[in-house]
């Protein structure tokens, strides 16, 4: 956080020898009391666009969020493992490997014990969400004060943490994104000035990039190197200097020998593919890849206020970019002394260029996906639109500069009002969800019968695929959980407890008796016509109802028969009844 009113070609002071003694926390501290003193404005645009943006996440008990929710049901598992009568000990493997996604589910883990409300790991993970709508304009703002670069212009970071991110639920990528601001930041001040406990903060924050995702982690390393070596410092200095993230390595090459250069060794169903194959690589032409741009960077609803929103955007990211001069921090003539004295002045200047264009090209460069791994390459689409903040200027003049925050700060808060409504719209879509399973038995086992096209009539994408998973929070048990069986979950099944799919029409299996309840899709209840002797409706909504198996209601041959060990299904192999 920065001016928005006065003189813009003000900065703070460089830290000095003495200031660089104080405990960082305590500095930072000040700096924002200092920012709270002199910027009153700024202060309430910051706080108005936070609220503005958290309270929709609030809302509603239930998040348009796909694969959130069987990350929940992963946290759920590590949370409850060792509860009175939990099922999860007989099934499921808890980490034994130090692996990524570790930071999300054990974060929410950690929050739901010393949460008093009814289901802890729901609230822990709303919490969670709200740290990540606070710390990535935080974070930007630490980016940008760490280049020179105007930090009032981290106001850009709240319009788009709504992004396809967001809404298709990668829990660990999203909290990796203000990871990796800060670790950038950081690791440029220490190229900078150096200081012991600037190194021991760079290493921390790119093992905690690591323990969120991997993808991420790559990336940091990647950027890291690229502005180690444009800020050259002679071969030794700069040598030691890329040694200081290099030290987390100890995290990810163990993992990375694990489970992908041996991974024949594995007794994982989902694997990635070998080295000899490009781990599964798979592109796309450019084409393409630019027609998914709009879906990742802002689209997540089905009507036209996307749009409409986004155009806004980015307006006020070209009005940014015609406001832009010289770096403030350019003008310091100590600053850029400094810099020549290193023989750093060029690149200094224009390293956030570089690296938002680094991270642009890994867009069309990246592969789409590798096996077992899907959506890589637009993973970064939204990163890049927040790095171009970087950019980006702010108007010198008084007036200007307030009618241009106060623009902003509308728009901010006028993209939060049209989130919750439209949270709001897909909450009476679901039409009181949770009630179906209401009357379920605990620590039960449940199967989703549903068709390929399970699409939301108000948010974009498969928002409903994984929202039974929601039940193993309330209920404890388990479903077909499947993200166990990929390579990249920590918790494991163990050997032959992997629950059995079943075959289009599941009465054509004996396995179906695996389950205690079937959660059917409306479309799709002639699928189970065959098994409904076996059924009894407990409940039902607009698009669901849910059956619980009657105990043995006819005495044949299939009842009686010994289960075979649950396994997943594989075509040529089902014991049709």
């Amino acid at each position: 956080m920065c001016e928005v009113m006065g003189n813009s070609n003000h900065h703070e002071p460089t830290l000095s020898a003495n200031h660089s003694l104080s405990p960082p926390a305590a500095r930072g501290l000040r700096a924002l009391w200092r920012t709270i003193e002199r910027h009153p404005l700024l202060t309430v645009l910051f706080v108005a666009a936070f609220l503005a943006q958290a309270i929709p996440i609030w809302l509603i008990r239930i998040l348009p969020q796909g694969d959130i929710y069987q990350h929940l049901a992963v946290a759920e598992i590590i949370h409850n493992y060792h509860t009175p009568g939990s099922i999860y000990p007989e099934l499921f493997k808890l980490p034994d490997f130090i692996k990524p996604n570790l930071l999300y589910y054990y974060t929410v883990h950690w929050l739901a014990l010393v949460l008093p409300t009814a289901v802890p790991l729901e609230t822990a993970n709303k919490i969670f969400l709200t740290l990540y709508v606070l710390l990535v304009p935080l974070s930007l703002a630490y980016l940008l004060d760490s280049f020179g670069r105007p930090r009032r212009l981290a106001l850009f970071g709240f319009l788009f943490l709504f992004s396809g991110l967001f809404r298709t639920g990668f829990a660990g990528y999203l909290i990796s994104v203000p990871l990796l601001f800060f670790a950038l930041g950081l690791f440029y001040r220490f190229l900078r000035n150096g200081g012991v406990g600037r190194g021991f903060g760079v290493i921390a924050l790119a093992c905690l990039i690591f323990l969120a995702h991997a993808q991420m982690y790559l990336l940091y390393m990647l950027l890291a190197g690229i502005m180690g070596l444009l800020l050259w410092a002679g071969l030794r200095r700069t040598f030691r200097n890329l040694l200081v993230p290099g030290a987390s390595l100890i995290l990810f090459v163990p993992w990375f020998i694990r489970f992908f250069l041996l991974y024949e060794d594995h007794d994982e169903v989902h694997t990635f593919a070998p080295p000899s194959e490009g781990f599964g690589a798979a592109y796309r032409p450019p084409s393409q890849t630019l027609e998914r741009v709009f879906t990742y960077l802002l689209d997540y609803f089905r009507d036209s206020g996307d749009e409409v929103l986004l155009l806004l955007t980015l307006l006020c990211m070209a009005v940014g970019l015609m406001a832009r001069g010289q770096p403030e921090a350019l003008q310091q003539t100590s600053r850029v002394a400094a810099d020549k004295a290193h023989g750093r002045h060029w690149s200094a200047r224009f390293l956030p260029e570089v690296l938002t264009i680094v991270v642009g090209a890994t867009v069309f460069l990246l592969p789409v996906h590798i096996r077992n791994q899907a959506v890589i390459s637009a993973r970064h689409i939204p990163l890049f639109a927040i790095m171009l903040v970087t950019w980006m200027g702010w108007f010198r003049g008084r007036v200007l500069g307030v009618v241009f925050a106060l623009a902003l700060g509308t728009l901010i808060i006028a993209q939060g009002v049209y989130v919750g409504n439209r949270f709001l719209a897909y909450d009476r879509e679901l039409d009181d969800y949770p009630a179906l399973f209401d009357e379920m038995r605990p620590w039960s086992r449940l199967y989703k019968v549903s068709g390929s096209h399970l699409f939301s009539e108000v948010a974009n994408g498969n928002v409903f695929w994984h929202l039974h998973y929601n039940f193993m929070l309330w209920h404890g048990g388990v479903t077909d959980v499947q993200f166990a069986e990929f390579v990249t979950c920590p918790v494991r099944y163990r050997p032959g407890k992997v629950p059995p799919t079943l075959p289009y029409e599941p009465g054509r299996s004996t396995r179906f008796h695996y389950y205690d309840y079937f959660l059917v899709q409306r479309s799709e209840l002639g699928r189970v016509e065959s098994m409904r002797p076996w059924l009894r409706q407990i409940s039902a909504n607009r698009g669901w109802v849910l059956f619980e198996r009657r105990e043995r209601p006819f005495e044949r041959w299939w009842d009686l028969e010994r289960l075979a060990p649950p396994e997943r299904h594989r075509p040529g192999t089902d014991d049709s009844g």
